[in-house]
């Protein structure tokens, strides 16, 4: 057993406590063996199924794609231990917030217990964090690849490390509607990688209820539908063929913006921008958008306005009545292409029982690809462009894409990712770092730019070598006429729809690693 690793209560000994009616002691996940304890509980687990992650949970191990741990909140079935706690002033503080049980030892360890960094008073709310860095540093190690870790806890600063889930939600239309703005909550903490249950974890779902879900679960960046033991089961195929329909047609949609995704994901390491951003954040002078919480955008360039309320079935073709003040911007139908509106009218969309509304923002260009039935089948697929023009008859955009998985190791001594934490002893953090192909270079950018008729790419970079990087086909939204297209001086085909107003340009043999441009007339 390592010395110290366990968090104890005076006097010195092991803190039983009993999550899910079991016997247990919580790691001190201060302490700097934790690290090479932690390691070799997941190298063990490792070297009987090569797990891609980790899910910091509760309960048992299993062995779908993930490694689930036990519980990363320090909350169990008992108050304090199973020996109880002492009466002092941190396990019994003179003023007590408004918590569940209304005493701090409540379904949880004594605020005495001993930590390396200090008493559990003053680090209860951290446990889940220090769990998620020690996680994240071990996978990296044990995997040599980007760590991949979701945990239930959070705290500020988790996001540079694992991402979050919202825990066990019901199967209602209530608790779907209220995970956007968790989403948006999370994001704004800096926590991208973020998603809730989709279909409900407690209780029962329906046809109707799962099928707006899988709709907009598909636009969470964590994507997962997951149920409770003993419900009705929730997957798709469980559920009919209208649900299929639309969870696949969501799906698709999702996969085929992988790149953008991945490109925002980028930008958020980067600079620590939102993936999923409130729409306040991109209209901050029209007040009408403050109080938004039904719908979000992914970066400055898709808004996703999910159905989340109950239709009744009769209704073949509902429309979801879209109400919008955006007097700087105009919306273009990510699935037509036409345009919706500009300066600011209010807008209904139609919301058939299998679609999501999506708008593309005019003066964006989404980079896209073919989708696979997997993320893997899609890599291999050629790129795509939507570039959906502004008033002015302008977009910019940019791709950023490497392998998808490696880490390149680094000389710096501050973290991992170079990220340091000064709440924790420095003998805590590893020695041996890594970081990812950003910071070792073996990544490629490219900036697309749209002026009137003529579309440029420009290569910032281009340190990837890897699978397919070519450009196959562009979707210009909000061409006025088009007679000819030309790509790199050559002749390309294209068909151009006078309703919708849209440009498609296919059979292109483009390489994103070197400049190109398009013009059309």
């Amino acid at each position: 057993m390592y010395s110290g690793v366990w968090a104890v209560s005076p006097p010195p000994s092991h803190h039983l406590s009993t999550p899910m009616q079991q016997f247990r002691v919580w790691p001190d996940f201060t302490h700097p063996d934790s690290i090479t304890y932690w390691k070799e509980m997941l190298q063990s687990m490792y070297d009987l199924f090569e797990f891609d992650g980790a899910w910091i949970n509760r309960e048992e191990v299993s062995t779908n794609v993930t490694c689930r741990q036990d519980m990363n909140e320090p909350s169990n079935f008992l108050d304090g231990s199973s020996t109880g706690c002492a009466d002092n002033s941190l396990n019994n503080p003179p003023f007590t917030p408004g918590v569940s049980g209304g005493s701090l030892i409540s379904r949880t360890v004594c605020m005495d217990a001993d930590q390396y960094a200090g008493k559990h008073y003053n680090l209860h709310n951290m446990y889940g964090f220090t769990e998620a860095i020690v996680t994240s540093t071990v996978l990296s190690e044990i995997r040599q690849k980007r760590p991949f870790a979701i945990s239930r806890s959070s705290f500020v600063g988790l996001g540079s490390y694992v991402g979050h889930w919202s825990g066990d939600i019901s199967s209602s239309w209530g608790d779907m509607a209220w995970t956007v703005p968790e989403l948006l909550s999370m994001s704004l903490f800096g926590i991208p990688l973020m998603g809730a249950d989709i279909c409900g974890f407690n209780g029962n779902t329906n046809n109707a209820l799962c099928q707006r879900w899988m709709e907009l679960g598909a636009f969470y960046p964590f994507s997962r539908n997951h149920n409770g033991k003993g419900y009705t089961a929730q997957d798709p195929a469980s559920l009919g063929d209208d649900v299929v329909t639309a969870s696949k047609k969501a799906l698709l949609v999702r996969y085929s913006l992988l790149p953008y995704l991945y490109t925002l994901f980028y930008e958020a390491h980067k600079d620590g921008s939102t993936v999923v951003t409130p729409i306040f954040f991109e209209f901050p002078s029209d007040e009408s958008t403050y109080s938004i919480d039904t719908a979000f955008m992914w970066g400055s360039g898709l808004l996703i306005a999910p159905v989340l309320t109950e239709v009744p079935q009769s209704v073949t073709r509902p429309r979801h009545k879209w109400t919008s003040t955006y007097r700087l911007a105009q919306w273009y139908d990510f699935y037509t292409g036409a345009l919706l509106t500009s300066g600011g009218a209010d807008t209904t969309l139609d919301a058939p029982l299998d679609t999501i509304p999506l708008l593309v923002r005019g003066g964006h260009i989404l980079p896209m690809q073919e989708p696979g039935m997997t993320t893997t089948a899609s890599r291999k697929n050629n790129f795509q462009l939507m570039v959906a023009s502004d008033e002015s008859g302008s977009a910019s955009g940019e791709l950023y894409w490497d392998d998808g998985d490696t880490l390149g190791k680094t000389e710096r001594d501050k973290g991992l990712l170079g990220h340091s934490c000064p709440l924790l002893p420095k003998t805590f953090e590893p020695s041996s770092l890594f970081a990812g192909t950003y910071e070792a270079g073996a990544y490629t950018l490219v900036s697309f730019s749209l002026q009137s008729s003529q579309l440029t790419g420009t290569p910032r970079k281009t340190g990837y070598t890897g699978e397919n990087m070519n450009l196959a086909t562009i979707t210009v939204l909000g061409v006025s006429s088009a007679s000819s297209v030309t790509a790199n001086g050559g002749s390309a085909t294209f068909t151009y729809d006078g309703t919708n107003k849209v440009l498609t340009i296919t059979g292109l043999t483009i390489s994103l690693s070197d400049s190109f441009t398009v013009t059309w007339s």
